[in-house]
């Protein structure tokens, strides 16, 4: 296990060392007006101080060109088909067009940034390497422009953009959803009134144990899939993360950071974890990283498989869950719901800081975020081709039309567009109520920089993707392997970096 540990760093650092070639390539060749640390002010010619012009005055001006890169992990057959149409609706209104770019098939996004890629605008998010661009001055300080785009500052309240600053700067333009996180489980309505199971027994994780017992029993493959890490999702009422191994204890002293991994929680969760995969209730495939998602457990569910999958909790949860996986479903809350430094950066949108249209992105971003035929294009396609609308105006998507997104989330402002079929008349005010009874959490507006013990935290990476997901989807027998990791966390130096943690939480809670 030593020598496969040390293999897997020493492969981990190679890769480290290439990024940074990468990042400093990238650097090098940014102009400094628009540098990620500094507020940029230039915009194109005849545009200053602009919002969401109207037609006349965008028919006056030269029409300009954006590219936008999208996430959807598919490719979309009508994907151009529906950028023509978007292109129609707002040159008239902006003068600006857009030409997309989805993920699914073109150049991942960090290696397009670094090599340089024609990307004006791109959706990213805390989970998807925001905060690296952010460190890496890859995307526009907009903290100074914001003022200019007042229908795009007003969409969401201010805390949201409040919770978005990092270092007291605006670096991304929030897409606003839920901006508080909190975990529960789906699963599917017609398992629950199979056995019925009384799902308001359920108020942790363990307590499912016998529901999985009964989907055993039954001939099902793998009741529960699981995405990793676990631990972090399922056990938010205990600690505040601040990584995947240190954090805060809630029902503790919240001005110390402790090593989670060495808990007494953690060993609970890890013992349950090892039992229920040796009793048959976890896929040996989920072995392999990253070898779960929606769209899998989606497929899975239709072949009578992943009775229980976690759910990330949302306002209008059982519509919205029922919506993305195709059936419905039922949602069984397990955490409560906290506000937290990352909260707004679920889901964003970051402008490249090497691009010279900053104001026709911001001017886009305005329109996308506030108007409901453009919020319906991005989010749904063309009416008749790709949806349909019921007498009271909602949206009923059209099965394998040729073109979906994973939901409105990854989109645009969920007030924007229409309402579907299936979601709640009250929707939006169950957004806004769920987001003002959040709890802020103690950690709320810290964040964590790791410039100071980078090597050590590199090292801690290499540790936590040899042992964390085996250990925390029961692969790894706790009595053995727990000691182990927590030895090799240890050796990468994780008291080292707590340390400078404690160090700079000590100096944000003085002034906070």
């Amino acid at each position: 296990m030593r020598n496969k540990f040390m293999k897997g760093l020493a492969l981990l650092l190679t890769l480290t060392m290439i990024g940074a070639s990468f990042a400093g390539c990238a650097k090098k060749d940014a102009d400094p007006t628009v540098a990620a640390t500094e507020a940029p002010t230039t915009k194109e010619a005849g545009t200053e101080g602009t919002t969401a012009a109207d037609e006349t005055t965008a028919a006056s001006q030269e029409t300009v060109n954006i590219t936008w890169h999208r996430t959807c992990w598919h490719t979309n057959d009508d994907e151009k088909a529906v950028e023509d149409a978007i292109n129609a609706y707002i040159e008239p209104k902006i003068g600006v067009t857009v030409t997309v770019l989805n993920d699914a098939e073109n150049t991942a996004l960090d290696l397009a940034l670094a090599g340089g890629d024609d990307i004006d605008l791109f959706w990213c998010a805390s989970w998807a390497n925001l905060y690296n661009f952010i460190d890496g001055n890859s995307v526009y300080d907009l903290t100074d422009v914001l003022a200019d785009y007042p229908e795009l500052y007003a969409s969401m309240p201010e805390t949201v953009w409040e919770s978005a600053k990092s270092a007291g700067r605006n670096f991304y333009v929030p897409v606003y959803k839920e901006s508080a996180n909190g975990q529960g489980l789906s699963v599917p309505t017609s398992l629950v009134e199979k056995y019925n199971w009384d799902l308001s027994a359920v108020k942790e994780l363990k307590d499912i144990e016998p529901m999985l017992a009964d989907c055993y029993a039954d001939g099902m493959a793998n009741p529960i899939a699981l995405q990793d890490p676990t631990f972090d999702c399922f056990e938010l009422d205990k600690f505040a993360f601040l990584t995947k191994y240190a954090g805060v204890a809630r029902d503790g002293d919240t001005t110390k950071i402790v090593n989670i991994m060495e808990t007494p929680e953690y060993k609970e969760f890890v013992d349950m974890m090892y039992s229920w995969n040796k009793a048959g209730y976890i896929n040996q495939e989920e072995s392999a990283p990253d070898s779960i998602s929606t769209e899998i457990v989606t497929e899975k569910r239709k072949n009578g498989e992943n009775a229980f999958y976690r759910w990330a909790m949302t306002p209008d949860s059982k519509a919205n869950a029922s919506s993305r996986f195709g059936m419905d479903v039922e949602i069984i809350p397990l955490t409560g719901s906290y506000v937290e430094t990352d909260s707004a950066a679920g889901s964003a949108y970051a402008i490249n800081a090497k691009t010279t249209k900053l104001d026709a992105c911001m001017k886009f971003l305005q329109l996308l975020n506030t108007d409901e035929t453009l919020a319906n294009l991005a989010a749904f396609g063309i009416e008749g081709e790709h949806y349909t609308k019921t007498a009271d105006g909602r949206v009923t998507l059209i099965p394998e039309s040729g073109y979906a997104y994973p939901g409105v989330w990854i989109v645009c402002n969920v007030n924007a567009p229409s309402l579907l079929d299936n979601e709640s008349a009250d929707k939006k005010e169950q957004y806004d109520a769920f987001n003002k009874e959040a709890e802020v959490s103690c950690t709320a507006g810290f964040r964590f920089d790791k410039t100071a013990v980078e090597a050590e935290v590199t090292a801690l990476d290499g540790v936590l993707a040899e042992y964390q997901a085996l250990l925390e989807k029961g692969f790894y027998d706790p009595e053995e392997y727990l000691p182990e990791f927590q030895a090799a966390l240890k050796t990468a130096g994780v008291e080292k970096v707590i340390a400078e943690m404690q160090t700079q939480y000590d100096a944000w809670l003085a002034v906070k």
